[in-house]
């Protein structure tokens, strides 16, 4: 009777384990499998900031309204592209297999602190909480998947699909375009013994000498000396960097609508500066009331425009701002640079 109770005891003791082993080999499938995301329930709309640490690299990133600043660079604004794409290249993560939870993994991996070549990124909700904390380490030796594995102990390494490719330097976030002003609507250049004026629907050089022409890439860099004019880096103004400039080279570029920029431009060894300023010789405009509607376009026009370069120069008042050598060079150009020899 004895034996057929333990008996008893026994088949049930077995069915426990068998019921638990088998849960947790359920657990198991679904908390890995081949292909699934790293980050599977992480809400981009809820992301209001990105803290990146790799190396010397310090990026972090606010949300304000619908766009990012950059907190490491005194809150200048981030490029929308360059942000959307950091997410949506860690939202495609996918894991291909485990690699294990010790300590001496995660270092192995180069999943945890102290590599200059792993990333430890963050990201936190608008109460700054942390959604999620994460490390990227070294990629395989194969090339193939990278290394990832969530902040804390006892988190598991992963070995991603793909290898990991991340810009997380500061200044690939910044939102590089300054000012972009079509050669068509410019009126007038003037630099140190350069002069450009429109003649016949057409920007010239003034005062080319006999028996000159003038080079056609370096003047045409110099007609658009505002086009697409884009940022290598961007100080504010007391910055220590950029604190001691001497600026020793200025270009006044002056609009068909009254409006003009001046620019002016320094060199630091072999690295270009700028600081840029708008001004307008608008008339001052009075509203009456009694205005047609078409000279009610028109003063609102001129009123919107010289609102623009206010707006502009409470904005790019405050920086400074590096260019790369092709941008930069021309703020350096003296007449002898334009002009050449007329071929024979």
């Amino acid at each position: 009777m004895k034996t057929n109770r333990n008996l008893a005891i026994l088949t049930i003791v077995l069915c426990v384990i068998s019921v638990i082993s088998y849960r947790s080999s359920i657990t198991q499938a679904e908390r890995f499998e081949r292909g699934q995301k790293f980050l599977p329930n992480l809400n981009p709309d809820k992301i209001a900031q990105i803290h990146v640490t790799k190396g010397n690299d310090q990026l972090v990133l606010k949300r304000q309204d619908d766009h990012f600043k950059l907190a490491s660079k005194s809150g200048y604004p981030a490029k929308n592209q360059a942000v959307n794409r950091l997410i949506t290249q860690i939202l495609d993560v996918e894991m291909d297999q485990e690699i294990g939870t010790s300590e001496a993994i995660a270092k192995e991996l180069e999943t945890t602190e102290g590599f200059e070549t792993s990333a430890h990124i963050v990201f936190k909700d608008d109460a700054g909480k942390d959604m999620v904390d994460f490390y990227i380490g070294k990629n395989a030796e194969d090339g193939q998947g990278s290394y990832v594995r969530k902040a804390g102990e006892d988190q598991m390494a992963y070995l991603t699909s793909k290898s990991l490719f991340l810009t997380t330097t500061p200044s690939s976030f910044l939102e590089d375009k300054i000012l972009d002003v079509n050669e068509a609507d410019v009126a007038r250049i003037e630099g140190a013994d350069i002069r450009v004026e429109e003649k016949d629907g057409a920007l010239e050089l003034v005062g080319v000498p006999s028996g000159k022409e003038t080079k056609s890439t370096e003047f045409g860099q110099v007609k658009g000396l505002l086009s697409n004019l884009t940022l290598k880096d961007a100080f504010l103004a007391d910055d220590p960097e950029v604190q001691a400039l001497n600026y020793t080279s200025r270009f006044n570029v002056y609009l068909k609508d009254k409006t003009h920029y001046q620019v002016l431009a320094a060199k630091k060894d072999e690295r270009m500066f700028i600081k840029i300023e708008a001004g307008h010789s608008l008339k001052q405009i009075q509203l009456t009331g009694q205005e047609s509607e078409e000279e009610m376009k028109e003063k609102s026009k001129v009123l919107q425009r010289a609102d623009e370069q206010q707006k502009f120069n409470e904005f790019h008042g405050s920086w400074v701002y590096e260019l790369n050598e092709y941008g930069g060079k021309k703020f350096f150009y003296t007449k002898k640079d334009l002009i050449q020899d007329k071929a024979s």
